[in-house]
């Protein structure tokens, strides 16, 4: 009959610093060949320590020791701690909050304050610091209570739990580290807790060796050597040790694959049955053994090792092996069944720590099927009782022998007779959890109903952002007046191609962020398949980095009414592609944390949708952060490792106030919509949502121009096709953002743009808007045909030019302090251009109007009559108008003549671009739309600009999801949860810890602190 796990508890995390290794793989290799890992002191490295020179100088003093290197560093900027209280912090307080924190991101349970319900219990010893700290001198009762709570044992559990936001239970168990995984694992069956940090910690202050007496516990030699003949007594190491626990189905429903099992565990205390408080009791360490046993429901036929506490003393070991070899046998073990491991032998005893340690060595032991050498083991004690016994020593690594599956049991004695047991099992074959298909998102990704109007946002001027001017005495001017219908251009020698302070720079995303495989799709897919699928495969990668868009007037003269545009990448195969995200309290642990997760992807290769899942889901969003994205282990390692990786920083205030950018008509290329529905969560619903408030034939047509790369462009460019589509598509843009969390501080529209801005700001509902732009394209459509012609100089000058020329054109826009664009017929702007020749860079746009001209007249009396039928309300969101370069405030009433007027008024682009960077100093600006043309023109207002789809690459999904993840790099409140690659929980690389070296103070130093 199986064995009912119902009461098995999980290993789902480990971290671990012991003598001689910093990491467990290290560690490992140690244990298996033998190593000794502790250090024998010379006499100036004593003293350096702190060590007084009579002690160091005694003839019976003894200086070895488990060192446990930069014991005395602490990285205290990751935990908020001043520099004050991280002096006066015992370096065992220090050691166990990193080692907490490390095995809470190997468990992927490292979002600080979420999750599963989690306990701490933790162990340590006495604090030496303290002793040190008071024994200068007299302290101050206000610092003598300071000090204390830093170093007391009693207040460890309870700042772990208070610095990393965890509600369960608190306790301190000043006992085995192995008894205190007991009472971790009782209260995760009691329901306690739903995930348990068990940390522990043992060192002295300072580090250093021990005063031989003759009779004593410790070794006159300085070597621990188990079971053996030459046993004379103990070494002292120094160590911290965590482990995360969770229930067994707990753990294989969402955890990270279990180091192994506790299939059971038990505690006594020997009582008054032995010669002193000091000795061990022969009887009460069997019954314990056998207590564990019962209690995991296992036979002792079944175990094939066994981690002794083995302390290496000559009475201790006799009595530890005759009470181990009793229980054993008497519960079906057989002669020489059970190997046994004595860890004190390669590191020293760590005291508090130990019992940890030595469950972490059986896990492993059972993990990997190896049984270690006991260290120095020459010949066996002739003290201990060998006939019959279970028990062998091991002399050289070996694969394991016993029973399958492989069960180890670990025992810890503690002074005065606190006996612990545990019974360990390797970890299951198989995860209980199905791994995540293609089309899964993670849990926390969008809804599948995204709100599609504004409704969302504040309902009122008093609940915008507090940087952004709601009043009319503000100075946002109260008059509305609309957008160019045409791409903005910029001049090449004005716009900046630099990065400049504070800008995101997209253009130097790493090369194997760029070239990473999109879904496969047919030629069209409807948005009924996207609404199921499209939002399920995210993969972005994010180094903050401007965008370079080419320069409207030396752009290749491409004319999307003849020339079908570059296929944007639906039938690319290949693996998908994850976005891979970072963070960390510095740059320079940023930095470290990258290299070791480069060296991770290098030598493993894990799955990287589980990487990407992983570091989402399982870990804190710190200052300091990075993204990449890359379809292979190997292409993110290379991006992770390039020096051109560019960092992103949170701004510790709270994230920088957001300007949405909607770019207007020019910018529309058939399939538009696609890289967006492949990357962005929650915009195929949003734009589903968007159709559904237009006619449904012109819808119809609308989803084939947006998500059907065949569809005709020249079809696309008639403005009765191109306004609506482009209005869905970035309204299910900006919808999509919205629920992912950005929240826009104001709204900046080109052309069309200014509507959709309009709309979202809550002037207009979206049915509304709807049937509006369906007029307006139409009406549009009828005008007379015209040209815009885009000049490379000054508005000043090109008004000159064409006054000279006899032209009879019109001031259109003005979309950078260095070019204008003027409008008319195609005779006036051909004429024009004859005469122009070479004299002044220009190019026409492509528009099949003059728009802001009075070729666009005919239009108004028909959009007046359908704005009769249209309520406006007033703004929630500040949004510019262009015909005046102000921003106008949220609450004010919008007139519907603004709607009519911006027709026929030149659009003073830039102007409105400066008038909001002056008003949102440090802003963050995201072009919600096709192309990065707006972004361009907001650095050059000196603004952080992210195009959401800046470029058509064979990818352009890469570079939505390179974008999103830009976002998340600057700070932006973005749950990487919904950006990133549903997969499993997977170990990967813990936190780099390095910080600054802490010493005991002197107490008048520590008044100075103050």
């Amino acid at each position: 009959m199986a064995r009912d796990r119902t009461r098995d508890i999980a290993v789902t995390g480990i971290s671990a610093r012991f003598p001689g290794a910093n990491d467990l793989d290290t560690w490992w290799a140690a244990l298996t060949s033998g190593k000794v890992m502790t250090t024998r002191y010379d006499r100036d490295t004593l003293l350096a320590a702190g060590i007084p020179a009579g002690l160091a100088d005694d003839p019976g003093y003894v200086p070895v020791r488990g060192h446990l290197a930069d014991a005395d560093r602490f990285d205290n900027t990751l935990f908020r701690i001043p520099a004050r209280d991280a002096r006066l912090m015992d370096p065992q307080h220090r050691l166990m909050l990193e080692a907490a924190w490390a095995a809470l991101e190997d468990a992927a349970a490292g979002r600080t304050g979420e999750g599963p319900r989690t306990g701490v219990y933790a162990s340590g010893g006495e604090s030496g610091y303290l002793r040190a700290v008071a024994a200068a001198g007299a302290l101050d009762p206000a610092t003598q209570a300071q000090v204390a709570q830093h170093a007391e044992p009693d207040h460890m559990a309870g700042r772990i739990a208070y610095k990393l936001g965890l509600r369960g239970p608190a306790l301190a168990v000043c006992s085995s580290s192995l008894a205190t995984v007991h009472v971790a694992a009782q209260a995760l069956l009691s329901g306690d807790c739903d995930q348990a940090v068990v940390v522990a910690a043992g060192l002295t202050h300072p580090q250093g060796g021990h005063l031989h007496r003759p009779g004593g516990t410790q070794s006159a030699a300085g070597a621990c050597r188990p079971f053996d003949a030459r046993a004379d007594g103990m070494v002292a190491g120094s160590g911290v040790a965590c482990v995360i626990l969770r229930r067994l189905a707990d753990a294989l429903e969402d955890g990270p694959p279990p180091y192994g099992v506790i299939l059971g565990s038990a505690v006594n205390n020997d009582g008054a049955a032995k010669p002193g408080y000091h000795a061990p009791s022969a009887a009460a360490q069997e019954d314990v053994i056998r207590s564990a046993l019962r209690t995991a429901r296992v036979s002792a036929s079944s175990l094939g090792y066994l981690e002794a506490h083995a302390t290496g003393t000559r009475l201790g070991d006799p009595i530890e092996w005759s009470a181990a070899s009793a229980a054993l046998k008497a519960l079906g073990a057989r002669p020489g069944q059970v190997a046994v491991g004595a860890l004190k032998g390669n590191i020293g005893h760590l005291h508090a720590a130990a019992g940890l340690a030595a469950l972490i060595k059986a896990l492993l032991v059972v993990r990997y099927g190896t049984v270690p050498p006991v260290a120095g083991f020459t010949r066996l004690n002739p003290l201990l009782d060998t006939g019959g016994s279970p028990l062998w020593v091991p002399r050289s690594a070996m694969p394991w022998s016993g029973p399958e599956p492989r069960r180890a049991g670990i025992s810890a004695f503690g002074v005065g007779g606190t006996n612990a047991h545990a019974i360990v099992e390797q970890p299951p074959s198989a995860i209980g959890r199905p791994r995540p298909t293609p089309s899964t998102r993670p849990r926390s990704a969008s809804p599948d109903h995204v709100p599609t109007t504004p409704d969302h946002l504040p309902t009122s001027p008093a609940a915008a952002p507090d940087h952004v001017p709601t009043t009319a005495s503000d100075p946002w001017p109260t008059s509305l007046v609309a957008a160019p219908d045409h791409v903005p251009v910029t001049a090449s020698d004005r716009v900046p191609t630099s990065i400049h302070a504070g800008t995101a720079d997209l253009s130097g995303l790493a090369p194997t962020a760029r070239h990473s495989a999109a879904t496969s799709w047919p030629a069209f897919v409807s948005l009924a398949s996207l609404h199921v699928t499209a939002s399920a495969d995210l993969a972005p990668r994010t180094t903050p980095a401007r965008s370079v868009s080419p320069d409207p007037i030396h752009a290749p003269s491409h004319d999307p009414r003849t020339t079908p545009p570059a296929a944007p990448g639906l039938h690319a195969s290949g693996p998908e592609t994850h976005l891979i995200l970072l963070s960390a309290a510095d740059p320079d642990a940023l930095e470290r944390a990258a290299a070791r997760l480069a060296r991770h992807l290098a030598t493993q290769a894990p799955d990287l949708a589980d990487v990407s899942f992983t570091l989402a889901v399982g870990r804190a969003e710190l200052p300091e952060r990075l993204a990449v994205t890359g379809r292979t282990a190997a292409e993110v390692a290379l991006a992770l490792s390039a020096d051109g990786a560019s960092p992103g920083r949170r701004v510790t205030d709270g994230p920088a106030p957001v300007v949405f950018l909607f770019p207007g008509q020019g910018t529309q290329y058939p399939g538009m919509a696609v890289p967006l529905a492949e990357s962005l969560p929650g915009f195929p619903s949003a734009l589903a949502a968007c159709l559904d408030a237009f006619d449904p034939v012109l819808a119809a047509r609308m989803e084939r121009a947006l998500l059907d790369p065949a569809f005709p462009a020249g079809d696309l460019c008639q403005t009765e096709l191109t306004q609506p589509a482009l209005f869905a598509l970035e309204h299910a843009a900006a919808t999509a953002l919205l629920a992912l969390g950005v929240r826009p501080a104001s709204l900046l529209g080109h052309g069309l743009g200014e509507i959709i801005a309009a709309c979202l700001a809550g002037v207009l509902r979206l049915p509304d808007a709807a049937r509006f732009i369906t007029v307006r394209g139409n009406a549009m459509q009828g005008c007379p045909p015209g040209v815009l012609l885009a000049l490379d100089c000054p508005e000043a000058r090109g008004l000159k030019l064409a006054a000279e020329a006899g032209a009879d054109l019109e001031l259109a826009a003005v979309d950078s302090p260095g070019t204008c664009v003027l409008g008319g017929s195609e005779a006036a702007v051909k004429r024009f251009e004859e005469i122009l020749g070479q004299s002044v860079p220009h190019r026409r746009l492509r528009t099949s109007h003059a728009f802001h001209t009075r070729l666009i007249q005919p239009a108004v009396p028909e959009l007046a009559l359908e704005l009769t039928d249209i309520r406006l309300q007033r703004p929630t969101i500040p949004y510019a108008a262009n015909s005046t370069g102000r921003v106008i405030p949220a609450g004010v009433v919008v007139s519907p003549e603004t709607f009519i007027d911006h027709l026929r008024q030149p659009a003073r682009y830039a102007e409105a671009m400066a008038s909001t960077a002056l008003a949102l100093p440090g802003a963050v600006t995201v072009e919600v739309g096709p192309g990065a043309t707006l972004s361009s023109l907001a650095e050059a207002a000196r603004m952080t600009s992210v195009p959401l789809s800046p470029a058509r690459t064979r990818r352009p999904a890469d570079e939505v999801l390179s974008a999103l993840g830009a976002l998340w790099t600057l700070g932006l409140p973005l749950d990487p949860r919904a950006l990133c690659s549903a997969g499993r929980r997977v170990h990967l690389p813990a936190y780099p810890f390095n910080g600054p070296r802490w010493s005991a103070p002197h107490p008048a130093r520590v008044a100075a602190l103050d």
